[in-house]
């Protein structure tokens, strides 16, 4: 069976031709007979002499070339040139680029533990009330605790509240005034009487 464009009549997709200069170009592509025999025959303009084709040969290769069933053909070339490694850097060039690199990859890794820790924020309260379902003192336990902990990371030994102390005296302040909050809430809490 002769492959086919998968849209039916539409251009085949994915050709490209070189001559002996290895340089490649796109090809206009049509079903064709050659001694007798069907076959896709292909063209450019820009290469008058071609003397290799390829399909489908790219990163992100785009074709549209079906064959039985209809399942798409893979991808093929009819030479053996040497792949290409690409540019050559220099050492500056190439210290510079890992650096951007590593760069984003911390941002990357910051974005992603950011996304997983916002994610854990919309998923806490929802389990919260699945595991104390109809247990109002359990869940309030739960929920104040939460404060408690975000409270004493806001308090505890480390660079952020040395430098809320230091920089933000008001932060401070406010913090502490929800300190108080929080165990007063935590004594009340500690007072419901479930029944």
């Amino acid at each position: 069976m002769l492959p086919c464009p998968r849209e039916g009549n539409a251009e085949f997709e994915g050709f490209i031709l070189a001559g002996a200069d290895q340089r490649w170009y796109p090809a206009k592509a049509r079903h064709a007979k050659l001694d007798g025999a069907w076959s896709i025959e292909l063209s450019s303009d820009l290469v008058p002499e071609p003397v290799a084709a390829r399909y489908g040969w790219a990163n992100w290769p785009t074709g549209n070339m079906v064959g039985r069933n209809r399942l798409p053909m893979p991808t093929f070339r009819t030479d053996d040139w040497p792949i290409p490694r690409g540019v050559s850097y220099s050492k500056e060039a190439e210290a510079e680029s890992k650096k951007a690199l590593d760069e984003l990859k911390l941002a990357a890794r910051y974005q992603a533990l950011d996304r997983k820790l916002r994610q854990a924020q919309f998923d806490v309260p929802r389990l919260e009330a699945d595991l104390f379902k109809g247990d109002v003192r359990s869940q309030l336990e739960s929920k104040v605790a939460r404060l408690a902990a975000v409270l004493d990371e806001l308090q505890g030994d480390g660079w952020l509240p040395s430098r809320v102390s230091r920089q933000h005296a008001a932060v401070a302040e406010q913090v502490e005034a929800l300190r108080q909050g929080v165990e007063t809430l935590q004594a009340q809490v500690a007072a419901i009487d479930e029944k």
